[in-house]
């Protein structure tokens, strides 16, 4: 519109220079606006990854702070500095809400960026698929967790040498305020608290859409590595719960958030943890079909898990447990391993004791 206003302005040369459509406007605004930013074309496909896969809208000092930790562009570089190269590096293309969130100017911008409306071969911008954009988000969470290494200040309160039997609710139902150390790490570190929730989520979305996850496993083990890194992840994600987080390993973590190919690295390369409890008596396969992990609890049963364990604390096994939360995948998985389907629920450790004592009697 302004080349038409300019004076002196030739018509027919303004609308010989204009794009043919939208797709080239966006190609050309997206290159003009790196160059103009002096970004590099990895952060800019960063930004947008994340603008268009988060699990939600993420703030521009938590694009800011990741893009400033784990891309080499970004190593030094002061947080309010790194701010305007993300305000910068699509231009008008990408808008900051009154929220500080970042979000998309127009929704056909959206469609341009996931390929709705041209194919990857015609050239142009990448088209952000599913896959490789939730395999990046997860590693740009494990990275900055490693990087940072900002669980290593976490106040650890899980005790391995604690040998008293765990209560066994879900982390869910007892939901406690947030930790007072745990608000001064999200106010340190930006991008924590998105980080530390959503990993395994971008795991599980890159692996839904088929997507290569060597990349993603070689990082994982480096994050399972370090026991106390884990326990601190736990302490943050499972408040109140805590307690109840001992004799976790990776596989329970694996098994727990349904890491599938994670799964079957671990469960190959470490047979004796298949069948390993934590504190509550719960086993890998037992969290994946507490969960709805179908095709995790397919991985454990192949490598040799027991789909009928029992829980002492109730005398559950997966099969009961799966079905009161109406997983059916898991329940016809595990029909199809060879449960039988009328199992019925077990003595706890409470009535088998009554059982010893007084055969027949059930208090």
């Amino acid at each position: 519109m302004e080349a038409f206003l300019e004076s002196g302005g030739d018509v027919e040369t303004v609308l010989a220079r204009l794009p043919t459509d939208l797709n080239t406007l966006y190609t050309d605004l997206l290159q003009e606006h790196a160059r103009r930013s002096g970004i590099t074309p990895s952060v800019q496909n960063l930004i947008l990854q994340s603008v268009t896969h988060a699990t939600k809208p993420l703030r521009l000092l938590e694009l800011a702070e990741m893009c400033r930790v784990i891309d080499p562009v970004g190593s030094g570089k002061d947080l309010r500095v790194m701010k305007n190269l993300v305000r910068a590096a699509c231009g008008p293309l990408l808008e900051i809400l009154p929220d500080e969130t970042v979000s998309v100017v127009h929704h056909s911008f959206t469609e341009y960026l996931k390929g709705a409306t041209r194919y990857e071969d015609e050239g142009g911008y990448p088209v952000l698929r599913s896959g490789p954009s939730h395999a990046q988000l997860a590693l740009s969470c494990l990275q900055y967790l490693l990087t940072t290494r900002c669980l290593d200040e976490v106040e650890i309160s899980i005790d391995e040498n604690d040998e008293t039997e765990g209560i066994g609710d879900e982390p869910t139902s007892r939901l406690s305020r947030i930790p007072e150390d745990i608000l001064q790490l999200r106010m340190k570190y930006p991008f924590f608290a998105y980080a530390t929730r959503n990993w395994y989520v971008h795991i599980q979305n890159s692996k839904v859409a088929s997507y290569a996850q060597n990349e993603i496993n070689e990082v994982l083990d480096q994050f399972f590595s370090v026991g106390k890194t884990v326990k601190a992840w736990l302490q943050v994600i499972w408040p109140g719960y805590t307690s109840d987080a001992r004799r976790f390993s990776g596989l329970h973590v694996a098994g727990r958030y349904g890491l599938v190919a994670y799964t079957k690295r671990l469960a190959t390369e470490r047979t004796g943890d298949v069948d390993a409890c934590d504190i509550c008596g719960k086993t890998p396969l037992w969290w994946a079909a507490s969960e709805g992990h179908a095709a995790t609890v397919s991985e454990l049963i192949a490598a040799g898990g027991d789909p009928a364990h029992e829980r002492k604390y109730n005398g559950w096994q997966p099969l009961h447990e799966a079905a009161s939360k109406n997983h059916s995948a898991v329940v016809k998985v595990l029909l199809e391993a060879g449960v039988d389907p009328l199992t019925p629920i077990g003595l706890t450790e409470h009535e088998k004791i009554m059982e010893y004592i007084s055969p027949g009697a059930r208090d």
